[in-house]
Order: structure tokens, then sequence, then C-alpha cells
């Protein structure tokens, strides 16, 4: 099922790719969407900046999800925001892929090759989301008190996981 799946690093030939898995992280309808919402541009903006890592899943030549991180601060803070050392995790895989552990393999990989430099990473989740499960195996946990009512009207909170 995953034999024709190949992982590699992300790149700057790569920024449509992560805008596309942006929009499906943040369960919008468009890629303009998000290009209208300068919260969610935040994670995607200017793709390739210092600090910037990720991967991508290629299956059949054909790239199908995507995990990264970026550093936030105290004056640009995304969703997942903990502190300045602490980056944000995004991922996303093509609808049509999901359940296949391909999500699974992002994440890891992406952890493997920050866990040297970071102390933890952190993400933001809504409460319904399936994912949540995901990430509670992968050893992320919720930050107690972080909950608060997302843009769409729901629950939302913080998952960190600390590697040191």
């Amino acid at each position: 099922m995953l034999n024709d799946l190949s992982i590699r690093k992300s790149n700057l030939n790569d920024k449509d790719f992560i805008l596309q898995m942006l929009m499906y992280a943040s369960h919008e309808d468009s890629i303009d969407d998000v290009r209208t919402q300068p919260a969610l541009m935040a994670y995607a903006e200017d793709w390739g900046k210092t600090g910037d890592r990720g991967f991508i899943a290629v299956e059949r030549d054909r790239a199908i999800g995507a995990s990264w991180i970026r550093l936030g601060t105290a004056t640009n803070k995304g969703f997942g925001y903990l502190d300045d050392t602490t980056p944000e995790l995004v991922v996303a895989t093509l609808p049509a892929v999901r359940g296949r552990g391909i999500g699974t393999l992002l994440i890891n990989r992406l952890i493997e090759e920050i866990n040297p430099f970071y102390p933890a990473i952190s993400l933001s989740v809504r409460d319904n989301n399936p994912a949540v499960n995901l990430y509670q195996k992968l050893g992320f946990v919720k930050i107690t008190g972080s909950e608060i009512v997302n843009r769409v009207g729901g629950l939302s909170f913080i998952m960190k996981k600390s590697f040191k």
C-alpha cells in the first residue's frame, strides 16, 4: 500500500503545495479562503525562510502530503504558539489518501529531523478532529487550559511533544 511512497525534504518549489496542504489542515474550502486570513498565511507565507523545515510525501511522482514547522514569535503568534523556541507543526494529506498512515510517516520524519534542534514541538487542533488520537499516540500531550473558541466557533486546544 505504501510501496510507491517516498518522503523528501521540502524546498522552495513546494510553496504552492504547502499552501494547498494548509487549506486542508485548516479545513478551509479554497486556497483563496486561506489567502484572506493573515493568521493562516503566517504558516505558509514566504515559504523557505530561515527556520522553515518540512517534508513532502510523494507517490508515483505526485505530492500527496506534507508536514512542516515554523517558529512563531511573541509578536507573530500562531494558533499553537507556546514560546519563541518551540516550532509549530502543520501536517496534511490529500483527502483521497487519508487513513493510510502517511500523516504518521510525515510527522515522524519531521520529528526525527528537528529533535536535535528544539526542546519540543506544538500544534493546535480542533477538539473533534480524529487526528487528536494520532497526536496522542505520537506522544503529544494536551496543554491544560489552552482551550479556545476557534475561528469557526468550535473548540481547539494546543498539544505539545517534548524532546528533552
